[in-house]
């Protein structure tokens, strides 16, 4: 995680919905500023990497967030865990701003997996602790009979800095095949269903 992400982070912790770089971007931006030129204040940013860092825009990505359209009760269920784990750390009086922290880098959008309509939910974890230098934790969850969502990118998801997904109309065991294209541009990624799970090529 970069400098400039974290001041914004670090920003989101005061006011969730009032610094949302999704809803304000203005005031995203403003509060991160604050927090980075404190930063140079304090000594904990030299000039030059304070004027890199505020030269910075915040990029929002091409998924969904939880704020302009929740996402679903399912997803929240098997995420539970997850928040907890991100929250525990916090006094009960923060654990409200916490959660709601938690949930605004949820970046999420909806595909359907199959010719028979299978909704699925692509998920991006960008909260801290669940992104690296090798980019954020990314989930796909498929609605089960009882409307349940279970998690099929491998036991545990992956990792990665996601530039697009596309659903192939190639079929591997009456699901389609999903691809995609990391940050990079150039590489990608097919993920073919196994009966269980999706797995890359």
């Amino acid at each position: 995680m970069t400098v400039e992400e974290a001041a914004l982070l670090a920003g989101l912790l005061r006011g969730p919905g009032m610094y949302s770089p999704f809803k304000h971007p203005e005031r995203a931006i403003q509060r991160r500023n604050e927090i980075l030129k404190r930063m140079a204040a304090e000594g904990k940013l030299s000039a030059t990497e304070l004027a890199q860092a505020l030269a910075v825009p915040v990029v929002t990505r091409s998924l969904g967030n939880t704020e302009v359209k929740p996402l679903p009760s399912g997803i929240m269920k098997a995420l539970a865990a997850d928040m907890a784990i991100y929250c525990d750390e916090f006094d009960d009086s923060f654990k409200k701003g916490c959660e709601e922290t938690f949930l605004v880098n949820l970046m999420w959008r909806e595909l359907s997996v199959s010719p028979k309509g299978l909704p699925a939910v692509l998920l991006e974890n960008r909260n801290i602790g669940f992104c690296g230098s090798a980019g954020c934790s990314l989930s796909l969850f498929l609605q089960q009979p009882d409307a349940q969502f279970v998690q099929t990118f491998g036991n545990g998801g992956e990792v990665g800095n996601l530039d697009e997904i596309k659903v192939l109309k190639t079929i591997t065991n009456e699901h389609y095949d999903i691809q995609k294209t990391w940050a990079n541009g150039k590489t990608h990624t097919i993920y073919r269903w196994t009966g269980s799970e999706y797995s890359a090529d």
